[in-house]
């Protein structure tokens, strides 16, 4: 007889969740009857069964609704399921302390079915206390989960709840003395003597963790011992043992505040002093039993003993000495904890994988544009909060706290950026009863704020130097600009409530001062909420030199070295090191010790960074701030201690005691790291953001045969990046025994990292590891631009001749491989001798070039393409040079190039790995073809040799032909990048002269201004708060003496 399918995946599904349930998985179980319940909703055996695992994981109003849904479909069925149904109705009603109905429903099931098994065991475990206990009130209880999350919320809800679980021990009959122990592989016995007489030793499992809650039992055979109990915890809490004889069972629970019986001592010194009784009864025996244990032990042990009893504030011991001995550094935070990380990108995946590793369920929030992000992948749940305009989304504060609600999250990480340093957003989350993972909202106040912390430091710690500046609270323009006349210049304008070089602004005289306040000004307020300023004195030679701190809830605060930040561009670091190449053992000793006082006088709780300028040549250092968060660069710190920051804040955050914790007093730093920053930015073009479509990210082959090698990132291939967010592509980490050996690495790991579709500063950073300059260690925060000639050389045609080649040959095997009719004729196949065929590509949208080619056909039996070819400068582009006149010979190996893809808009393109000879020697590189629209194609080349990308576009010869005198008169501004419009500074119509600014533009938190070209009159083709796409023109400047 043949089975219907579904009848077949029915009958499957409901042994596989019967094993579950007898198992005692109950995530499993409930997760494979709720499929059942979809595949046949009108079924009442399969809502019984849910209604009896949703008991088994205390979601009772889950229960109630299938129990009453099932018994409503059972009215007229059989008298076996209807006594079951009032049976799971009566149990469930009885736990939600609603015992009169509770009883109603018994008393049928009796009546149907009196022989029910379960029936007559819950009855006389229970009908007795019906009677005696009083009608409560409705428990609280938390919404049913949604089916398609039941196991994760399940999961989850375990530990929110007062959910009881059943855990079996087994267990022999022994003669032995009060107390016993012994450490096995894999399991501990532990034998006691209790007060009916007997003894017995149990088998419990060294990474288990007990509390025994009030009323939870042991129940007692003569092969285990069954223990149902309460929340899972490291320790035995200190109770009594009593025996009920007539129920057989032995029930340890804790003594209540009346009894006679000893309280138990949160006193150390007492708790192991000697006890007289020789037959310690009740608490005193579990005493004894520690107190023997600790006396005997060795002095590791004694101390995790110690560390155990102080970490859970002298309500229990750990039975788990070995682990906490053999791993001091290691305090696991609470199975359960829920953290919502209200941040995105590569800081949400960052957290994510602390939390993976240390077993706690993450919620991550995401914007329109993020949807499909990795973080919003990696994280257990994701939640919608809104537009992709940061104010509208990750900086709203009400809905983080909304959707940290919404998912039961018990702490919140903000990562950095954002709202991370925003006291008010703190106290609100810690009024919402959730664990803010982070600064107390007072240290941000007191220090998360330049002004604010320079009159902290010169109130509290007037030892600390500070740098000469202004920090008031006027900040009307006629205050900023007098103050800044009277420090001279030149001074540096700072956003105070926050970094990264945003709202920062250097001036060099008095004519720029106001126009750059407003700029500053606006930036700010764009980016933290707050447009007030600090003028500082601006120092042109120095070293950027940090502190990373970490304190306490006891007023414990330590450091972990520094890192120097010194190389940068528009203020913002590009690249960090750590050690610092400037600091000896004296200069270090004297800058952490600035940094933790600070950290003393604030109270200061968690993760810090110290920020100083240095001045090289004097030795003295000046401070600049405090950021109240976990710094971009934390891992360079990581990888030299061999510390994880982001599960010592989660640690701090719960509470731990970094003085019991020992894993900063002795911290044993190991070698050299080094950190760079991956952007979407063009550093040919003042470093100005791009954004794009990643068609391929592969981080480098190298890093399988480098050691040391980390990157940190939050994109993958397809990821787009948008106006909306920082720049930043990912964080590449290189760890190594000396400064010299992770330069060098680090240089072979960028170069084999393959990055294609957005321009990013790969190169540049290349650059940055061969410079004579930076692998001396002797540069300062000018670097970039005083090594200028050496990190930006004038663009020569050999440094893109391959990638050309690449570009042509990828464009010859797409024609070929479109071709319809006539396939076997080569592409570019005239009937008549002629010139050789030539190809114009613009590199980077800028410089010009020309490939002029012949196809020579395939040798017999080869499958290579053979090609001679030059590449020229197309303003220098020879005409008809005959074929042995061109000096390239390449041969193309076959491919798969031609087949097409759908890109990012819908609209086809390829891409893939293309191999070929130029001049003898093979070459690899990645292709992909970027269709914006029908009329335009950009080939993104990535080559494996120079270890970067270079985009190219085929021009149209025809058009390029046809540009009139009008189009050269005429100087058209177009945007490089999407971008938004925020102030239109000459309208249509307005006479400018060269330099005069004709609008400001933001992309990616970053303002730039766009200047006039030449003298002319304006049209302007955009307005205010406009968006724009890339390549729109925005103005055009006609200069009709031109």
């Amino acid at each position: 007889m043949n089975v219907p399918e579904e009848t077949k995946k029915t009958a499957d599904l409901y042994a596989k969740a019967t094993d579950a349930f007898i198992d005692d998985d109950y995530d499993e179980a409930l997760t494979l009857f709720t499929e059942l319940v979809a595949l046949e909703p009108e079924n009442p055996e399969f809502l019984l069964k849910r209604c009896q695992v949703h008991q088994k994981l205390n979601h009772l109003e889950c229960a109630l609704q299938d129990g009453e849904k099932a018994l409503g479909l059972l009215e007229q069925g059989s008298r076996s399921l209807l006594a079951r149904a009032h049976l799971q109705l009566g149990i469930t009603l009885h736990r939600l302390n609603r015992f009169t109905e509770a009883q109603n429903h018994l008393e049928q099931s009796k009546e149907l079915n009196p022989n029910e098994k379960t029936l007559v065991t819950w009855l006389r475990k229970n009908t007795e206390k019906l009677p005696k206990v009083e009608e409560k009130p409705e428990a609280a209880l938390p919404a049913a989960p949604a089916p398609a999350a039941a196991k994760t919320v399940a999961r989850r809800e375990w530990f929110q709840n007062d959910t009881f679980v059943t855990i079996q021990v087994y267990l022999k009959q022994v003669k032995s003395e009060l107390v016993d122990l012994n450490f096995f592989n894999d399991s501990l016995s532990l034998s006691v003597k209790l007060p009916n007489g007997s003894n017995y030793s149990l088998e419990l499992d060294p990474l288990a963790h007990y509390i025994i809650p009030e009323e939870s039992t042991h129940s007692i055979s003569s092969t285990k011992i069954e223990i149902k109990l309460k929340k899972a915890m490291v320790g035995i809490m200190w109770g009594a043992l009593e025996s009920d004889n007539d129920q057989g069972t032995t029930t340890l629970h804790q003594v209540a505040p009346t009894s006679t019986a000893t309280k138990p001592t949160k006193d150390w010194n007492k708790l192991t002093a000697e006890v007289d009784k020789e037959e310690p009864e009740g608490e005193q025996a579990l005493n004894a039993l520690f107190q023997n244990i600790y006396k005997n032990a060795d002095p590791d042990t004694q101390r995790a003993m110690m560390k155990s009893f102080v970490e859970s504030n002298g309500t229990c011991l750990s039975t788990n000495w070995e682990e906490i001995k053999q791993k001091k550094t290691e305090i696991k935070p609470p199975e359960g904890m829920t953290v919502l990380i209200a941040n995105r990108g590569e800081i949400a995946c960052r957290v994510i994988r602390t939390c993976r590793r240390l077993g706690i369920f993450t919620v991550a929030v995401y914007s329109d544009s993020d949807e499909n992000a990795p973080f919003v992948k990696m994280a257990d749940e994701a939640y919608h909060i809104g537009p992709s305009i940061a104010s509208e989304s990750y900086l709203n504060g009400a809905k983080l706290i909304a959707v940290a609600k919404r998912s039961g999250a018990d702490a919140l990480h903000p990562g950095y950026g954002f709202l991370s340093e925003n006291a008010d957003f703190a106290d609100e989350v810690i009024k919402a009863g959730i664990n803010f993972i982070g600064p107390l909202p007072n240290n941000i106040r007191a220090i998360g704020d330049k002004i604010a912390a320079k009159l902290f430091i010169t109130e509290n710690a007037p030892s600390i130097p500070l740098i000469p500046g202004y920090n008031g609270t006027d900040q009307s323009i006629d205050r900023l600009e007098m103050e800044a006349k009277k420090i001279e210049f030149p001074v540096l304008l700072k956003a105070s409530a926050g970094g990264g070089g945003k709202g920062m602004r250097a001036v060099y005289e008095t004519s720029k001062l106001k126009e750059e306040i407003e700029a500053a000004q606006g930036e700010s307020l764009r980016a933290f909420g707050s447009d007030q300023l600090l003028i500082e004195k601006y120092f042109e030679s120095i070293r950027h030199v940090e502190i990373q701190i970490f304190g306490d809830k006891y007023g414990n605060v330590y450091h972990i070295n520094e890192r120097d930040c010194s190389v940068q561009r528009r203020h913002q670091k590009v690249v960090e090191e750590t050690p610092s190449p400037a600091l000896d053992a004296e200069l270090r000793a004297a800058m952490t010790s600035a940094a933790v006082e600070l950290g003393r006088k604030l109270g200061y709780v968690g993760a810090g960074t110290a920020e100083f300028i240095l001045d090289e040549h004097t030795k003295k250092f000046y401070f600049l701030e405090l950021n109240t968060r976990l710094q971009v660069e934390h891992p360079i710190t990581e990888a030299i201690s061999g510390l994880d920051l982001v599960e010592l804040q989660l640690l701090v955050a719960q509470g731990a005691n970094l003085k019991e914790l020992g894993v900063l007093d002795n911290i044993e730093y190991n070698g050299h790291a080094i950190e760079v920053r991956l952007c979407a930015e063009d550093p040919d073009n003042d470093f100005g953001p791009r954004t794009g479509v990643i068609h391929k990210w592969s981080p480098a082959d190298a890093a399988k045969y480098i050691p040391g090698v980390r990157f940190d990132t939050g994109v993958e291939d397809g990821s787009q990046i948008s106006i909306f967010y920082d720049s930043m592509v990912a964080k590449v980490i290189v760890h190594a025994p000396t400064r010299a050996e992770a330069v060098r690495r680090m240089g072979a790991v960028l170069a084999r990292t393959v990055i294609v579709g957005v321009t990013t500063n790969q190169k540049f950073l290349i650059s940055v590891m061969k410079n004579p300059c930076f692998q001396s260690g002797t540069f300062d925060t000018n670097f970039i631009q005083q090594e200028k000639e050496r990190l930006f050389p004038a663009p020569h045609i050999n440094n893109v001749k391959n990638s050309i080649i690449a570009a042509f040959l990828f464009d010859w095997t797409v024609r070929r491989s479109q071709q319809v009719h006539l396939r076997n004729i080569q592409a570019g196949w005239r009937n008549v001798k002629w010139r050789n065929k030539r190809i114009d590509f613009a590199v980077n949208h800028g410089r010009e070039l020309q490939i002029q080619y012949d196809y020579l056909g395939q040798p017999d039996n080869d499958k290579r393409h053979v090609f001679k070819a030059q590449v020229l400068d197309k303003e220098h582009a020879k005409q008809g040079e005959d074929v042995d006149d061109l000096p390239i010979e390449i041969l193309l190996f076959e491919n798969d190039l031609g087949k097409q893809v759908a890109g990012p808009r819908g609209i086809q393109g390829c891409k893939g790995l293309l191999r070929c000879t130029i001049d003898g020697a093979q070459l690899h590189f990645y292709i992909a073809e970027d269709v914006k629209d029908v009329n335009e194609k950009s080939v993104f080349v990535h080559d494996f040799v120079r270890g970067h990308q270079v985009e190219l576009v085929k021009l149209d010869r025809l058009k390029s032909k046809s540009a009139t005198a009008e189009d050269d008169r005429v100087t058209p501004y177009t945007s490089s990048m999407p971008c938004r419009v925020l102030k239109v500074l000459a309208p249509s119509g307005t006479i400018v002269k060269k330099n005069t600014p004709l609008l400001s533009i933001e992309s990616m938190k970053t303002e730039v201004k766009i200047l006039s070209r030449h003298d002319g009159v304006v049209t302007m083709r955009v307005e205010e708060n406009q968006l724009v796409d890339a390549r729109v023109l925005l103005c055009s400047v006609d200069n009709a003496n031109k």
